[in-house]
């Protein structure tokens, strides 16, 4: 992992991308990228000069879902760490991003433990 991981950010509301870029700045994480569509966030993955590290896709978002950018951008970015995030914690979503492919499901509104503990599982990948 780069001493600087780069981190995507996918959600169509503002405040839970800013709530979630404050809790991740308190981790020490500075290279966050931004995009409040499905759509912008598959052609910021898909053509990224650098490789992201970590991706959070919110489940429900205009153009694309997280599903969707995530299994478009998996093949792409193969060590790349998948989180879908999402207000419906209902079993089916979960089973849903685990099967496509994610690496964890934070339900919405973001706690600091729940998005801590993804973070610590990434901290920790080899």
């Amino acid at each position: 992992m780069n001493a600087q991981p780069r981190i995507m950010i996918a959600d169509d509301d503002a405040q839970m991308r800013e709530l979630l870029v404050s809790i991740l700045h308190q981790r020490g994480y500075r290279d966050i990228v931004h995009a409040s569509s499905g759509t912008q966030a598959y052609a910021l993955l898909a053509d990224a000069k650098e490789p992201f590290d970590l991706a959070l896709l919110d489940l429900e978002m205009p153009g694309m879902s997280g599903l969707e950018v995530l299994s478009a951008c998996r093949a792409l970015l193969p060590h790349c760490m998948w989180v879908i995030v999402s207000g419906h914690s209902g079993l089916p979503n979960v089973l849903s991003a685990i099967s496509a492919g994610a690496h964890g499901f934070i339900v919405k509104p973001y706690s600091m433990v729940k998005v801590f503990d993804i973070l610590d599982k990434f901290d920790n990948r080899s």
